[in-house]
């Protein structure tokens, strides 16, 4: 794979009860993992925050350009002040690191950062609504995943289509607590 692909960024920001972490990636996914152990993902590019994705990509890309892949062990989870940008490129691993103040009036990291939080804020929006455009996509131990359709269009994550009922909120909630009886201590996110 040739040299300095940008395949996704990531942004940690330690809070009192962990870590918040922000990840967007070059196909328009996005997770975001509350400090409160909630996360919101978002797959592909076909959901409301894909363009603040795509654009924090490219604001990223630019830093990407301008630094090079770090070669040492991987440092420990950022805390107190210390806010980490990691960059998932494809010939290694790339990030900076600083406080929050400090790398808002950098000429990198400023823009970054303000388009991860514009990112961020778009994401909790589109999780505090209702759930009617969202379908189950495939649930893990810990999680029950959703993919976002055009208003009015739900589908079962388990035959494509829901009989033919409209799409409501409470119907994706009944598939999404069906999916979830069957894991262990999962969780529904979105």
């Amino acid at each position: 794979m040739p040299a300095k692909i940008l395949l996704g960024v990531i942004i940690e920001v330690p809070q009192q009860g962990g870590l918040d972490v922000l990840a967007a990636f070059s196909d328009g996914s996005v997770r975001y993992l509350n400090q409160s152990g909630k996360a919101s993902i978002f797959e592909g590019g076909d959901h409301p925050a894909a363009a603040l994705a795509h654009e924090l990509i490219g604001v990223a890309r630019a830093v990407v350009d301008q630094i090079g892949p770090w070669d040492k062990l991987r440092l420990p989870a950022p805390q107190g002040e210390l806010v980490r940008l990691s960059f998932v490129v494809s010939d290694g691993l790339y990030f900076g690191q600083g406080a929050w103040e400090v790398l808002q009036r950098d000429a990198k990291g400023g823009p970054l950062l303000a388009k991860a939080t514009q990112l961020l804020q778009q994401v909790i929006a589109v999780a505090r609504q209702p759930r009617k455009c969202r379908r189950p996509l495939a649930a893990t131990e810990s999680e029950v995943r959703f993919r976002w359709w055009p208003a009015g269009c739900c589908r079962s994550a388990v035959n494509n289509d829901n009989g033919g009922r409209a799409c409501t909120a409470d119907w994706v909630q009944n598939e999404s607590n069906r999916l979830a009886k069957n894991l262990s201590g999962a969780v529904v996110t979105g």
